[in-house]
C-alpha cells in the first residue's frame, strides 16, 4: 500500500469547486467542508492568474490599500468567494515548504515558532505562539485546528 495521501471529494465539494472555479478561472487543488466552513487549496502561482483577470483583480483592489501581498489576496478572496457561496470560505495557497504552508493556512507572523519532528514514522507539528494568539490560532470551537 502506498504513503500517498488519498482524498474522498464529496458531491458538494466537487460542485464548489465548480463554483470557484466559474469565479476565479483557477481549478482548486481540493476542496473540504468542516462544520459548515469550505476550505479552498490553491497553488500559490494560481494567485498570479487570479491577479492577471481584470475583473477579479478589481474585485480584489477594492478593499485592499497599499501593497498587494499573497496574504491580502487570499483574504479578500475568501470574502468574496464566502458572499458568493453564502457561506464561511477560506481560500489557502499550497506551498511545497511545510512551514510556510502552515504559516499561510493559520495566518501567523514571526512571533509564531513552527517546529516539525518525526514520531512513530509519522510527522509530527507544534505551533507556539503567544498566549494572546491561541485563541486565533485554533479559532472558534477549535475548527481550525481540525480543518
Amino acid at each position: 500500500m502506498s504513503n500517498e495521501p488519498r482524498f474522498t471529494l464529496t458531491n458538494d465539494e466537487l460542485t464548489l469547486m465548480s463554483v470557484f472555479s466559474g469565479l476565479t478561472g483557477v481549478n482548486p487543488i481540493t476542496c473540504k467542508i468542516v462544520d459548515d466552513i469550505v476550505y479552498f487549496l490553491i497553488s500559490d502561482e494560481d494567485i498570479y492568474t487570479i491577479l492577471s483577470d481584470p475583473i477579479m483583480r478589481r474585485e480584489i483592489r477594492k478593499n485592499i490599500s497599499g501593497r498587494l501581498t499573497n496574504e491580502k489576496v487570499l483574504k479578500e478572496l475568501s470574502r468574496i468567494i464566502s458572499e458568493n457561496l453564502n457561506k464561511s470560505a477560506y481560500v489557502v495557497a499550497y506551498y511545497p515548504d511545510p512551514i510556510r504552508f502552515l504559516r499561510g493556512f493559520f495566518g501567523l507572523n514571526s512571533d509564531a515558532r513552527i517546529l516539525m519532528s518525526e514520531s512513530a514514522g509519522r510527522k509530527v507539528v507544534t505551533i507556539q505562539v503567544p498566549p494572546n494568539r491561541k485563541g486565533a490560532l485554533i479559532g472558534r470551537g477549535g475548527v481550525r485546528a481540525r480543518a
